[in-house]
């Protein structure tokens, strides 16, 4: 009878150490509270400016969230956006951010003033290849076939992203004048050009699903 009353008292001992040790791990979870999330951002679009991104998303209905926060550089830049809606309704917006040239991936959560945010691996993300001053130094210019005192005669266009050419130059009275020349035109009257001066020649470029237009490099002529 001693042994048995020595095995009941052990067993008794070792359910009441596993049931604090179950009831601590609960209480755990309970002192934590119920996960909360703020609705996530959805149908992310870019475009690529001159050392800026422009970025538009849309927001669900959910009226918790105060801020969208978008990060790029691995996280280790960020832009904060307030948000501030009225309507129970789907929302959309757009901000521009200045970077450098290169290619960035910008990254999206939102939060609310609580310090919930969306869920981090339903982060919502888009690439965009941002151009600047490199950009502009691989762009070529429209060729001149020939020029002179009376028209500017131009070779054929080579690249799908040029939109126009400037082209400047002094008149016979000392003024500048600035003529722009389709993509249509094959030459350019300039019947009251000064000889001895210079013009000046450059076209403009839109990069495929760009933000700004991009001037050439200027290239002078001698008449």
């Amino acid at each position: 009878m001693k042994n048995i009353f020595i095995i009941l008292s052990l067993f008794s001992a070792l359910t009441l150490i596993g049931c604090d040790g179950m009831n601590s791990i609960h209480q755990e979870y309970l002192d934590r509270g119920e996960a909360v999330y703020t609705g996530v951002v959805d149908s992310v679009k870019a475009k690529p400016g001159f050392k800026r991104a422009w970025l538009q998303w849309y927001l669900n209905s959910d009226l918790r969230i105060t801020k969208t926060v978008i990060y790029w550089n691995d996280s280790r830049d960020s832009m904060v956006i307030d948000i501030s809606r009225t309507e129970n309704a789907p929302s959309e917006h757009e901000t521009i951010i200045p970077v450098k040239e290169g290619s960035y991936v910008f990254r999206f959560n939102t939060k609310d003033n609580l310090g919930h945010s969306s869920v981090n691996a339903t982060f919502s993300e888009i690439t965009v290849n941002v151009y600047g001053d490199t950009y502009v130094r691989n762009q070529i210019n429209r060729t001149v076939t020939s020029i002179n005192t009376s028209k500017i005669v131009w070779g054929p266009i080579e690249s799908v992203t040029m939109l126009y050419t400037t082209v400047s130059y002094t008149d016979t009275s000392g003024e500048t004048k600035t003529v722009r020349a389709e993509n249509s035109d094959t030459e350019t009257p300039i019947p009251d050009a000064q000889a001895g001066t210079t013009v000046t020649v450059f076209s403009t470029f839109m990069p495929k699903g760009g933000l700004d237009e991009i001037n050439g490099l200027p290239k002078t002529y001698n008449l």
